[in-house]
């Protein structure tokens, strides 16, 4: 039991933060995870993980997209600002922001590299 102490404890002492200051134990975690390629939009952690842990292309898509999106915005806005096609005559959307956007694609297509492109935007779009 003595020597199990000993390993915790010798644990414990190395955790130390990117900051410098030591850890309590537990790993020190970033405040936010940085997507994409050029790392222009990023997530908190724990949407980031969440993200990871779904199954599908699509599921981890809708997950970073409330993560990187406020609802306001998603509100107001749809994929590319096209035209309704339900009602042409209704209010024309905004589109999403194409850097955060394309931050979201970039990060589930190397999650779930079989994902087509398309198919993760059909399920942005259906989403919003």
């Amino acid at each position: 039991m003595k020597k199990v102490l000993t390993n915790i404890n010798t644990i414990k002492d190395l955790t130390v933060c990117e900051d410098g200051s030591e850890g309590e134990g537990v790993p020190c975690k970033p405040s936010e995870v940085k997507l994409g390629n050029d790392g222009t939009a990023s997530v908190s952690p724990h949407c980031w993980e969440t993200a990871k842990a779904q199954p599908t292309a699509s599921g981890m898509a809708r997950v970073l997209l409330m993560g990187l999106f406020s609802v306001d915005v998603l509100l107001k806005s749809n994929l590319t600002g096209g035209l309704n096609k339900v009602n042409p005559t209704a209010e024309r959307r905004q589109p999403l922001d194409g850097k955060k956007l394309q931050a979201l694609l970039d990060a589930v297509v190397n999650h779930h590299p079989g994902a087509k492109v398309s198919d993760i935007r059909k399920s942005i779009n259906t989403r919003i």
